[in-house]
């Protein structure tokens, strides 16, 4: 896969959606350096949608960024969605990753990766 895989919009991480591409306009900055802005990208998914495991639900439709966004509070898969969302709405290629948890609280197990170009 190439970086400009990681820049479409997806059925989960749906970066075109109206309100995800006004969230990252709004929140990443008016740097031009995609670090920069990832960054603040991050902060705004970290600190304005609170963690909250309890919003798990069965139907996929609730994995959306944008419905993440909407009920404005997720958990982990949620928020890493989200910000791999943002993160392509605003150009910078992003991908999500998982990996296998033995104690939830204590293991890193969703992972947002952002390509930033090399100078």
């Amino acid at each position: 896969m190439t970086q400009s895989t990681y820049l479409e919009n997806g059925w989960f991480i749906n970066s075109d959606h109206p309100k995800i591409k006004a969230f990252s306009k709004q929140h990443s900055g008016n740097s031009r350096k995609d670090k920069t802005r990832s960054v603040e990208l991050y902060l705004a998914v970290r600190d304005l949608i609170p963690y909250d495991p309890y919003t798990i639900r069965q139907q996929p439709e609730f994995l959306k960024a944008s419905s993440t966004l909407a009920e404005g509070r997720g958990f982990c898969v949620a928020k890493a969605v989200l910000y791999a969302a943002v993160l392509r709405a605003s150009g910078i290629p992003a991908r999500i990753g998982f990996a296998d948890v033995r104690n939830h609280l204590t293991t890193p197990h969703v992972v947002v990766k952002s390509f930033w170009p090399v100078v």
